[in-house]
């Protein structure tokens, strides 16, 4: 034997139709379609390969979880510092300006950064 009603009350149905009744009010003009707009914003990051020997290497993406590499995954910027000359680590950071700064690791067991 089931505890469950079976037939429908004013009440019971009250719940559903209110919430139909405030997401159609919700519900702006064009709601669903597609946007003819492309997004101009987009992340960029630097990253590196095995030990770091091949140097700089670029990622992108649109939405921050999703990354693809830039130009074929081929290096962007090979290192001429450091006593190993490797570029591990890479740290990428745009200012206020628009200028791009990077630092990376050069070593493991040197001096330099």
């Amino acid at each position: 034997m089931n505890n469950y009603k079976t037939s429908a009350s004013f009440p019971g149905l009250l719940a559903p139709f209110l919430a139909v009744l405030v997401f159609a009010s919700l519900v702006q003009p064009g709601f669903g379609q597609a946007s003819n707009t492309v997004s101009s914003k987009a992340y960029v990051m630097a990253t590196f390969r095995d030990n770091g020997q091949d140097g700089l290497h670029l990622a992108w993406s649109a939405d921050g979880y999703r990354w693809e590499t830039l130009l074929d995954d081929q290096s962007v910027l090979q290192t001429r510092v450091g006593e190993s000359r490797i570029m591990r680590d890479p740290c990428m950071i745009r200012d206020d300006e628009g200028t791009f700064h990077l630092v990376w690791t050069t070593s493991w067991t040197g001096k330099t950064i």
